[in-house]
């Protein structure tokens, strides 16, 4: 996957509007990025972990 400003910036008009929302079910430290990583490889991703 590659970044795409064009698409960034429509992500960005979407948040900053209202109609997109992103919830956090889990908080990892940086010290625990691999396990935030391993979860999400595990689907554990409707909802987004945060490092």
């Amino acid at each position: 996957m590659r970044s795409n400003g064009a698409q960034l910036a429509q992500l960005a008009r979407l948040l900053d509007g209202g109609a997109l929302r992103v919830a956090i079910d889990s908080r990892f430290p940086p010290a625990q990025a691999a396990r935030a990583h391993e979860r999400a490889a595990r689907g554990h991703t409707s909802r987004a972990s945060w490092c």
